[in-house]
Formats: structure tokens, C-alpha cells, sequence
């Protein structure tokens, strides 16, 4: 790559000094000068063009050399099985494409491998448009809804409501879901925007986690606490039902009691 830029190096000043060199002998030979008459001015300043033109076109080529060499160092992946430099490219342009091809199967790995953690995800994930429309979900949201996924696409989401979300921060709500089967979910939603470098506003995502079995325990819970205290309510009524008829007996006997201790044992 180095000697195929200092052979058009070589090139482009030997034939910009050609015309300079032509330029100044037509200055030069007065004989020449008198022969061509008006028509001197019009050779030298097309030399002169073609000089200027040659020397812009070798500063355009260097500065697009520089810029795919730096596009090129840009575009290397660190990770990447591929990135040794190939000492076959003699050209700033196949380098790149290559190194492009490169990050394109890079890319395609991550990709691979993200579709990979969400689909064996149980929870609910789901990306959305600001104006509510779906662009992606996963398996378990489009099995909650009992449709296939691209059937999903572009549909708006049912929960939030994308035009009216308080500063576009991430929240948290809960949604009841009717299930193919007929029965009720209770689903736990969180939901955050998604911004790029400049921090505009690209699309949200939402992840839907199933509560219904924790929401089934409080609510047993609470019950067996009713009952719990339902229970030591009887047990207080039974109690102060059970003193204060007992109470009244007692009271009798215990003065009976307190007269035979306190009287002589006689006849009567």
C-alpha cells in the first residue's frame, strides 16, 4: 500500500513538473511567444490549470487516503477473530470493506447472542415506539398473548398509554392479563426509554414479570391474618362470656364459705 502511494507520489509531481518545465519554456522562447500571438494566453493559462488541477486532485487523494485510513482504524473490533492485520492489502478501500465485513459478522454474533438471552427469558420484553406502536417482542409475550410475534408488530401496546408518560423516565405499574386459557395474570411492568448519543428519544422498552402467584400469597396471607384475629376475638368473648357466668356462682359459694368460717358448727 505504501509503494502503490509513493508511485503516484512520483507520478503526479514528475507530471506537474513537466508542466511547469513547458509553462516556462513557452515564457521563455520569444520566437514561440510571436508565433502563437493571442493564442499564448490561452496554452499558458490552460497549464496552468492543468498544474493546479493535477496538485488539487493529489491533495484531494491524500486527504481521502487519510480519512478511510482513519474510518479503517476506526472499525477495528478488539475481540474479533479476524482483526491481524492481512499484509495483502494494498488498498485503503478493500482494508476497509473488510474491516466493515468484519464488524458485520461481530455484529451478527452480539445479535445472535442478546436474541439469545431474551428468548430464554421467562418474563415479558417487549420494545415500543413513542407513539405506542410494538417493534419487537419475545417468545414469552407473544405466548402470554397467544399470537405469534409478527402478528404483534406494529400493534399498539396495550398498557401504557406512550403519550402521556411523565418525563419519559422508567415506571413501574401493574396490569391485570387475561390468558389464552381465560384465566387473570397479574403482571408487573417496568418500563424506560431508550436514547441515543444526543439523548433523543428513540423508542421504550418494557419488561412484564409475572406476580400472580406472589399476589395469591398475599392475599392468603391477609386471609389467614383475618382469620387469626377473627379467631382471638371469639376466644376474648368466649372468655369474658365464660367469667362473667362463672362470676355469679362463685360469689355465692365463696360466702357461704366465708360463713362457716366464721360461725360455730351447731345443729343448725
Amino acid at each position: 500500500m505504501l509503494e502503490s502511494a509513493h508511485r503516484k507520489t512520483i507520478l503526479i509531481l514528475t507530471l506537474s513538473l513537466a508542466l511547469v518545465i513547458s509553462l516556462l519554456a513557452l515564457i521563455v522562447q520569444d520566437e514561440l511567444r510571436e508565433h502563437l500571438g493571442s493564442a499564448f494566453y490561452i496554452v499558458g493559462l490552460s497549464i496552468i490549470g492543468c498544474i493546479l488541477l493535477v496538485l488539487a486532485g493529489y491533495v484531494w487523494d491524500r486527504n481521502m487516503v487519510e480519512r478511510l485510513h482513519t474510518l479503517r482504524n476506526s472499525a477495528k473490533y478488539p475481540n474479533l477473530d479476524e482483526t491481524n492485520e492481512d499484509e495483502s492489502d494494498h488498498d485503503e478501500i478493500i482494508g476497509l470493506a473488510r474491516n466493515i465485513e468484519r464488524m458485520a459478522k461481530s455484529l451478527q454474533k452480539v445479535e445472535a447472542s442478546y436474541r439469545g438471552i431474551v428468548e430464554d427469558q421467562i418474563d415479558m420484553i417487549c420494545r415500543y415506539r413513542p407513539d405506542g406502536r410494538l417493534t419487537f417482542v419475545n417468545g414469552s409475550y407473544a405466548q402470554a398473548f397467544g399470537r405469534k410475534r409478527h402478528e404483534l408488530v406494529s400493534e399498539i401496546i396495550p398498557f401504557f398509554d406512550a403519550g402521556h408518560i411523565v418525563n419519559h423516565v422508567t415506571q413501574s405499574r401493574e396490569f391485570e392479563l387475561k390468558l389464552p386459557n381465560g384465566s387473570i395474570a397479574c403482571i408487573h411492568w417496568t418500563q424506560r426509554p431508550i436514547r441515543d448519543d444526543r439523548g433523543i428519544l428513540l423508542e421504550y422498552q418494557a419488561v412484564g414479570h409475572d406476580i400472580t402467584k406472589r399476589k395469591e400469597a398475599e392475599v392468603a396471607l391477609v386471609k389467614a391474618k383475618e382469620a387469626a384475629e377473627a379467631a382471638d376475638r371469639a376466644k376474648g368473648q368466649f372468655l369474658a362470656v365464660v367469667s362473667h357466668e362463672i362470676r355469679t356462682p362463685i360469689n355465692g359459694i365463696m360466702g357461704f364459705a366465708d360463713i362457716l368460717g366464721q360461725t360455730d358448727l351447731t345443729q343448725d
